[in-house]
């Protein structure tokens, strides 16, 4: 039995060594390719690598004019939230601010705001419409910077500022809802208030309550103005690193934003500041809003100068 199992053993041997060398015989003696049939596949190869290369360009063309498109929209959109913001700001520093309050003598304001009710309505109503048009503007700037390859941490941070500033913002406007509400003589809480609060012992509450009211619409105004200047400042910095906003304007963003937060530091620290002051460190982030505004309004934002090597990082 074992001489059997031998002998079978070698025999397959055997037989594995001469199909093996037959193989090597084989491949040994394969004819060579015509150099014709060799070229011509070769060109062939090179015209399908040529097609897949024109292939992949028009998709990411393709991709660029959408993203292009996607990216004027938003910025059609900021730009025109960001020139309603501007008209409403205007309108409520020169027809309210400058015109209806007098910060020294409490009775001229109250009855500046009775006499001119309408004036003041409208308002009330233009602080809320620059509320939501400069909420609109941190989220879409946020949007166009995310979308023109700028990390998505940083963006976030736009909008980040842009909400804190419009959340004091929303409270000063509660307060000057109250306001009126304490002034207006014919509302019927006002009506309710005056009944169970004022007193023929006591001065009426309402021209104090509204005073201050009055008093925490013009500081919570002031203290938003700080997260402005975070944003605008953050905002500048951006585009001047990455460039999706031409430099110019974003030298004048980060310039902006420094004015915004000295400005609103030194109203709340100092009880009578200088008017002329306020309106030089103001100058600045008024300017600023106009020609951001134009600028998207009529202009697309580019794509990031970093973008390749954000998305090699």
């Amino acid at each position: 039995v074992r001489g059997t199992k031998q002998l079978n053993r070698a025999i397959n041997h055997q037989h594995h060594y001469h199909q093996n060398s037959s193989n090597m015989d084989d491949a040994a003696y394969l004819p060579e390719p015509d150099p014709e049939c060799r070229a011509e596949f070769m060109q062939m190869d090179e015209m399908k690598v040529q097609q897949h290369h024109v292939e992949i360009l028009q998709e990411e063309v393709e991709e660029l004019a959408m993203r292009g498109k996607r990216l004027r929209s938003a910025a059609v959109g900021a730009g025109m939230c960001q020139s309603v913001s501007v008209l409403c700001s205007a309108y409520m520093v020169f027809a309210i601010r400058w015109m209806l309050l007098d910060w020294t003598m409490i009775d001229k304001t109250i009855y500046n705001i009775q006499s001119n009710w309408l004036f003041w309505n409208i308002g009330v109503l233009a602080e809320i419409v620059g509320c939501v048009s400069n909420t609109l503007v941190g989220v879409l700037l946020g949007m166009i910077m995310i979308g023109a390859g700028v990390n998505p941490a940083s963006s976030s941070l736009i909008i980040l500022f842009k909400l804190m500033e419009q959340v004091i913002v929303a409270i000063a406007i509660i307060a000057m809802i109250m306001v009126g509400i304490f002034v207006y003589e014919d509302n019927a809480m006002s009506t309710t208030i005056k009944y169970y609060f004022y007193s023929d012992a006591f001065p009426e509450i309402g021209m104090q309550m509204s005073f201050f009211l009055l008093l925490l619409n013009k500081y919570g105004i002031i203290f938003s103005h700080v997260f402005a200047g975070l944003h605008y400042s953050f905002l500048g910095f951006i585009v001047h690193k990455f460039g999706v906003f031409p430099h110019k304007l974003g030298k004048a963003l980060m310039l902006a934003g420094p004015c915004y937060i000295l400005n609103a530091s030194l109203n709340l620290l100092i009880s009578r500041y200088n008017d002329q002051l306020h309106v030089l460190f103001a100058l600045p982030g008024i300017l600023v809003q106009f020609w951001l505004a134009s600028w998207l309004l009529i202009n697309t934002p580019s794509p990031s100068k970093n973008r390749d090597t954000l998305i090699k990082g």
